[in-house]
């Protein structure tokens, strides 16, 4: 790496194998950003520093940009070019509460826990709304109306797990946890398209036809279903028999990346395709060759997230929602048209697509899903979209799911390479999450937010821990107490309730610290005591006295932790 520096200081450059990665550039009133792929393609984002409106366009000096209008640091409206996209309204929460989507309008409500409740796509005016929306009249009455195309409403369990939705399309679907978390069953009424799910005690996936005891040797999941799993000496997965007509092999470079695939089906080649990466390892270009069919696709990245997707003919850029892979809009382009197209997102409680609308309102894109993410059914497919959980990119010729840093198997609901930042990400390597109903994973590296909250660096060895167990959050016996917190901004999974502990035994006995690695039940019946009187206290506590009581036995936790006041196992130095 090497930085480059201009003769008046004021431009910063970066090289990273012979590509220009970022430029900065300042001028009094700005500061700009630009970013260049391996094939030399710029990204700029700007920063005006007297309207406080951050920009990103795909050339420096082309008038076709991104602009996010904020008000009091919240997204408020966003446009391309003098092209308005989506206007939001929020509440005194700075809750988004309306958004435009060309004719439609969406509408958000949530829970007295923050979490969203309902929502609907209406063809009502947004002027309209506030006097239908009384909170004299049940949700489900205006939710549910039959002027609104798309709707669908979420109810919770007391563990604060998803638990119920009812969607228009979709019917009512019910989940069933374990107590650690994990997804059993997908209930929606009908036997055929049901699903439960046993795993073993690393979160692997079981048949139902082998024990309970059964376990998956290193995590390598063998065989599922009718399909058989084969992986190299890294742990790579390498050969997928689907039954005994279809036959998947997988190529990776010296980085464990994948750069090749082929598809057998009935002894004849289905498909072929093949992946580039920049020195980042962001996907920038595949090739692919289906039934005869060539396709090209080259993407475009901002940071690590895809801005862009070219096509012989056609470009699609995508618009997310601030701080979040949330898909929010997709603007297209094809060569040779003046104007271009714009398409919205309509996205679940975590961000997934549903459905996609066009500036008409009519629905071009919509799907049913099963619950690890993969495809049920297409009920409207006129334009592709190709989005699924956040972060993830679908790649039809494999039916894997590209997610940033590894691939995603929707069919078992796990990576097919090892987490390359590896035990920081959990003990399961493969692991994607517990619950994908309540979990995201956009950069194919960690199943929990706590680690990027407290700025986790991938291969140091250390996971992530919180000082206030999440089981106790979600504890019935809290609920009260964690709920005024939450309303005052309190965030379970923010920097201030972690602590980095080592992540295996050999660090445990370097560093000294309790490692972390497996569940910790003296540890947590120690600080629930802790809250229990906090907990006691709680009808005579302001809400600045509540913060500093949690404060207080997070400090306590945290000295603890670090001064040896909590028992470990004494020959791996586990946390107990």
């Amino acid at each position: 790496m090497s930085l480059c520096y201009g003769g008046d200081a004021s431009v910063i450059q970066e090289r990273i194998d012979r590509a220009v990665l970022a430029l900065m550039r300042f001028c009094p009133l700005r500061k700009i950003y630009l970013q260049c792929a391996v094939q030399g393609t710029a990204v700029m984002q700007t920063y005006d520093l007297a309207t406080h409106t951050p920009s990103v366009g795909a050339d420096p000096y082309s008038s076709r940009r991104e602009i996010v209008v904020e008000e009091h640091g919240h997204l408020h409206q966003l446009n391309l070019d003098s092209q308005l996209i989506s206007d939001m309204e929020r509440d005194d929460l700075h809750r988004e509460i309306y958004r435009t989507q060309g004719t439609l309008t969406s509408c958000f409500g949530y829970d007295s826990m923050g979490r969203k409740a309902w929502q609907y796509a209406t063809t009502l005016p947004a002027e309209k709304l506030s006097q239908i929306q009384n909170p004299l009249i049940k949700p489900e009455r205006y939710v549910e109306h039959a002027y609104n195309p798309i709707h669908r409403r979420y109810e919770y369990d007391p563990a604060g797990e998803l638990s119920r939705t009812l969607d228009k399309l979709r019917g009512e679907t019910r989940y069933e946890y374990e107590a650690n978390g994990q997804l059993l069953a997908r209930n929606t009424g009908r036997v055929v398209d049901g699903e439960e799910f046993r795993y073993d005690a690393a979160a692997n996936r079981l048949n139902f036809n082998t024990s309970r005891f059964d376990h998956v040797k290193d995590n390598r999941l063998k065989q599922w279903a009718n399909q058989e799993y084969k992986y190299d000496a890294w742990g790579n997965l390498i050969e997928k028999t689907v039954g005994i007509v279809r036959w998947q092999t997988f190529t990776y470079d010296c980085e464990n990346r994948l750069v090749k695939t082929e598809t057998m089906a009935d002894t004849q080649v289905e498909s072929t395709s093949s992946y580039q990466y920049d020195s980042l390892g962001r996907r920038v270009a595949k090739q692919s060759e289906i039934k005869g069919h060539t396709d090209h696709k080259r993407f475009l990245w901002q940071g690590l997230r895809m801005l862009r997707e070219e096509s012989p003919g056609q470009s699609s850029l995508y618009l997310y929602e601030p701080g979040s892979y949330a898909p929010l809009a997709r603007v297209d382009q094809k060569e040779g048209e003046v104007e271009n197209k714009v398409y919205y997102f309509h996205t679940d409680q975590i961000g997934t697509p549903l459905e996609m609308t066009d500036a008409e309102g009519q629905i071009v894109w919509q799907a049913k899903y099963r619950a690890w993410g993969a495809v049920e059914k297409l009920v409207v497919n006129e334009v592709e979209q190709n989005l699924r959980f956040q972060g993830q990119y679908f790649d039809v010729e494999t039916g894997l799911h590209y997610n940033t840093f590894r691939y995603y198997d929707p069919e078992i609901g796990r990576f097919i390479t090892q987490d390359p930042i590896g035990l920081s990400g959990g003990t399961n390597l493969y692991l994607h999450t517990f619950s994908p109903n309540n979990w995201i994973d956009p950069l194919g590296w960690c199943s929990t937010k706590l680690g990027n909250n407290m700025g986790a660096k991938p291969g140091d060895g250390m996971a992530n821990h919180h000082l206030v167990p999440e089981e106790l959050i979600k504890s019935p016996q809290f609920k009260t107490m964690f709920g005024r917190l939450k309303g005052i901004g309190w965030n379970p999974d923010g920097a201030s309730n972690g602590i980095f502990l080592p992540g295996s035994k050999n660090l445990a006995q370097t560093t000294g610290m309790p490692g972390h690695w497996s569940n910790h039940g003296q540890y947590t019946e120690a600080v629930k005591n802790k809250l229990v009187k906090l907990n006691n206290n709680l009808g005579s506590l302001t809400d600045i006295d509540l913060a500093l009581g949690v404060k207080n036995i997070q400090a306590w936790a945290s000295q603890g932790l670090e001064n040896g006041l909590f028992k470990i196992d004494t020959i791996t130095g586990r946390l107990l």
